[in-house]
């Protein structure tokens, strides 16, 4: 079982997701939005993800720059993060050397997710 931090401003898209990634046994802790995320790495305590999937259009932080804090600190660097997101565009602002294994454009379809993730948790990057 893996812990996966989840990361949208969208309820019903970290519903869905939920509804996917539980019942293959993973951990999950979501949340609303990027802000609410770094309020939890303030927290030197705080158990380390095995992965992270993020949105990148949020209010608040989004995830261009939710992702460059977590690269900067060190317990939090070398952790494997999914990109979701709307706008493809927004590929190019990401990239393997930053710690992205994979760019997931919404709508997701359910089984590449699933794929997704357990490529991410071995090692296998798709970008």
């Amino acid at each position: 079982m893996a812990r996966l931090w989840i990361v949208d401003d969208d309820p019903t898209c970290l519903s869905i997701l939920g509804g996917i990634l539980r019942p293959m046994g993973h951990e999950l802790v979501l949340f609303h939005d990027g802000s609410e995320l770094l309020k939890r790495l303030q927290d030197p305590q705080e158990a380390v993800p095995d992965l992270i999937l993020m949105d990148v259009m949020m209010p608040g932080c989004d995830g261009y720059t939710l992702h460059q804090k977590l690269r900067d600190d060190s317990r939090f660097r070398r952790v494997p993060v999914i990109v979701m997101t709307a706008k493809s565009n927004m590929r190019e602002l990401f990239s393997p050397e930053q710690g992205v294994v994979a760019f997931l454009e919404k709508p997701i379809k359910f089984s590449l997710l699933r794929d997704t993730v357990t490529n991410a948790l071995e090692g296998k990057g798709t970008l």
